[in-house]
């Protein structure tokens, strides 16, 4: 029989929860705001190559999520949440078909400039804000984990194009264990989460516009050469050149690279 271990905590430090809990009580007690801006989606994916502790089959699941991420004009909220449906090599607690479990992150970035009105930028700092937040989790497995996670910590905001942000967070945790029947609260540790969107089309697109520019130019500087050249050079510079162009693959690279 495998047994399942944790190191607990002899002291709970609320000054975490509290901070985190206040924060977040704050957010939601305040004035509604309308949102500058919001993204929400559905998703869904499968596999069936999970693995579950102490099971040694290979689970299918099918996992069904829903995101949604907002700002406005203090910070961004960030919502995600997954339904996970197991197959039977993962059961239920008492049988009746495969385990049912779902998972929800919720996290709030405040940024520190919007709150003071002072500009926070320096250097390749955009900004910088505190962000806090919770996870909460349930399975009706024979395990009956329940995730209790509280975050906090400092958000480095950087100023490059796209969205840039690293958080360094605080986390306690406590969870549950259904085999020996109690809660287990955990040490606390620190974790760093970085996330990055950039536009991958609009790079795309703009690479492809450097090209035609420079196709372009390459038509107008070979039709000046060739009126400056003699016929004798512009045969000699079609050798060289290659691919009936007056101008040398030299010459070419250095056009190139000056438009990047």
């Amino acid at each position: 029989m495998s047994t399942v271990s944790a190191t607990k905590t002899t002291t709970r430090p609320r000054a975490l929860r509290v901070c985190a809990a206040g924060l977040l009580v704050g957010i939601a007690t305040a004035p509604a705001m309308a949102a500058d801006w919001s993204d929400t989606s559905v998703g869904y994916r499968t596999s069936n190559k999970f693995t579950e502790p102490s099971n040694p089959e290979r689970i299918s699941k099918d996992i069904y999520s829903f995101t949604h991420v907002s700002g406005y004009k203090y910070g961004v909220n960030f919502f995600t949440a997954d339904f996970l449906q197991s197959d039977d090599k993962d059961p239920a607690n008492g049988g009746g078909g495969g385990a049912q479990e779902v998972y929800a992150v919720y996290r709030h970035t405040l940024s520190l400039s919007a709150v003071s009105g002072v500009s926070m930028k320096f250097g390749p700092i955009k900004d910088l804000g505190l962000t806090a937040g919770i996870d909460r989790n349930a399975k009706d497995d024979a395990f009956a984990p329940r995730v209790r996670k509280t975050v906090l910590g400092p958000t480095i905001m950087f100023d490059v194009p796209g969205f840039f942000n690293a958080s360094f967070l605080l986390r306690k945790e406590r969870n549950h264990n259904g085999i020996v029947g109690k809660s287990v609260d955990f040490d606390d540790t620190f974790g760093v989460v970085v996330a990055r969107i950039f536009d991958v089309r609009r790079r795309f697109v703009r690479r492809q516009e450097r090209h035609v520019l420079y196709r372009r130019r390459l038509r107008i500087l070979e039709q000046q050469v060739r009126r400056r050249v003699r016929p004798r050079q512009r045969h000699q510079g079609r050798d060289v050149g290659g691919r009936g162009t007056f101008l040398t693959n030299a010459t070419q690279r250095l056009l190139w690279r000056g438009m990047q």
